[in-house]
């Protein structure tokens, strides 16, 4: 599980490329296109079989799995990036959505290009971009590192049924915390709000947190819930049930 110390650092880069963070809550969207090498697609009733269809009038091949489903968001990350998002859903849910996707990106798609770089050189992005196989220098190279010089791409895709496996919880687990660490910094909330929780009940502390993180920093019902457990351990708070607590 990736840390908060982590998180922060990795939020504070993302911000370093916008230039400086906006008032909350804001349209991620239009900030993933700006600070991000990313098209935001906007498309009502998200679905697989729609993306694809998108990108074939567009003549963009890219591998998609045979079998369609709804979707609130999906990323393509190469040389030609592309981030979609369904038009219909609640603005909040879109804004959850972006960063998520957002997220992604830094994690499974940047970050490990930048190290590859960094270990190689300039001359291992054309590698990264499938224009030509790896040498067998590079490859030794990359196999006594660890540093994978494979094409890079982001398709978290989940099983038709069943249990998605541990590096796919791991990574969407990973992504949701960026996220909600971009849209809703951990160190601005407790520092907002910690006061005015700290002596309430389980109930009422629950309750005013998510308020304040549904309308100061316009996440989603089920989101804000989810965070809020995660805010208050980080208080060192109970967040069991009153009756538990007493």
């Amino acid at each position: 599980m990736i840390s908060l110390f982590e998180v922060e650092h990795i939020a504070e880069e993302f911000w370093s490329r916008y230039g400086n963070v906006p008032e909350y809550p804001f349209d991620m969207h239009k900030l993933i296109s700006f600070a991000l090498p990313l098209h935001v697609v906007m498309l009502p009733d998200l679905t697989l079989g729609k993306i694809r269809e998108w990108c074939q009038q567009r003549h963009l091949e890219y591998p998609f799995p045979l079998h369609d489903r709804p979707l609130h968001g999906y990323l393509i990350a190469g040389k030609s990036g592309f981030l979609f998002i369904d038009e219909n859903d609640h603005p909040s849910e879109q804004r959850f959505t972006a960063a998520h996707e957002g997220a992604h990106y830094l994690f499974d798609f940047d970050m490990p290009r930048l190290r590859a770089v960094d270990e190689f050189g300039e001359a291992i992005v054309s590698v990264l971009d499938g224009e030509r196989p790896p040498t067998l220098t590079e490859k030794v190279h990359s196999a006594i590192s660890g540093v994978p010089i494979r094409v890079i791409q982001h398709l978290m895709e989940r099983p038709t049924s069943g249990v998605p496996n541990t590096a796919i919880i791991d990574a969407e687990d990973r992504a949701d915390r960026l996220a909600l660490e971009l849209l809703a910094p951990t160190a601005k909330i407790l520092k907002d709000i910690a006061s005015q929780i700290l002596q309430q009940k389980y109930s009422k502390r629950f309750s005013l947190l998510q308020e304040h993180l549904i309308t100061e920093y316009g996440l989603p019902t089920t989101v804000a819930a989810t965070y809020c457990k995660i805010l208050l351990s980080c208080l060192g708070r109970s967040i069991f049930s009153d009756w538990l607590e007493d």
